[in-house]
C-alpha cells in the first residue's frame, strides 16, 4: 500500500485539479507515457476503479490526498 501512496502523492502532484493528459504527466515527472500508463493502471486496479474521476473519490475517502 505504501508504493500506491507514494505512486498516487506523484501523480496528483504532478496534476492539480485540472484534466491533464498522460504525456503531460510523464513530461513533469520525467517518465516515459509507458510508465505513467503503468502506475495509472496500478492505482485503479489497487483502488478497484476503472478511471481516474472514481480514483480521485476513492482515494480522497480513503485519506489519500
Amino acid at each position: 500500500m505504501n508504493a500506491i501512496i507514494h505512486t498516487a502523492s506523484a501523480v496528483t502532484s504532478a496534476c492539480p485539479i485540472r484534466p491533464v493528459v498522460i504525456p503531460v504527466i510523464g513530461d513533469q515527472l520525467h517518465l516515459a507515457e509507458s510508465s505513467i500508463k503503468t502506475h495509472v493502471a496500478s492505482i485503479f486496479l489497487r483502488l478497484d476503479t476503472t478511471n481516474r474521476v472514481q480514483a480521485a473519490i476513492v482515494a480522497h475517502q480513503l485519506g489519500l490526498v
